[in-house]
């Protein structure tokens, strides 16, 4: 079984950070041996795949609670 990985192109961003933000950054790409654009494209997509979820729990919330689906178990039970 072969598996193939694109490479996707990175683009260059230039952001300022409060100082202490910015050790931090630094000490956990060191501590996990990884660079720091990787750090923060881990936390990024992170931040943004919470965004989404937050912008469709407040979309479809209220149709939910009309159902009675008030939690992430009713929300299996109901949809299996």
């Amino acid at each position: 079984m072969s598996t193939s990985i694109t490479k996707q192109k990175n683009e260059a961003l230039s952001i300022s950070l409060p100082a202490q933000l910015k050790r931090d950054l630094l000490k956990r790409a060191q501590n996990d041996n990884v660079a720091v654009s990787q750090v923060v494209a881990e936390a990024l997509k992170k931040h943004l795949i919470l965004k989404e979820w937050r912008d469709l729990q407040d979309i479809f919330g209220p149709a939910l609670l009309k159902l009675g689906i008030d939690s992430d178990e009713a929300v299996e039970e109901y949809f299996g």
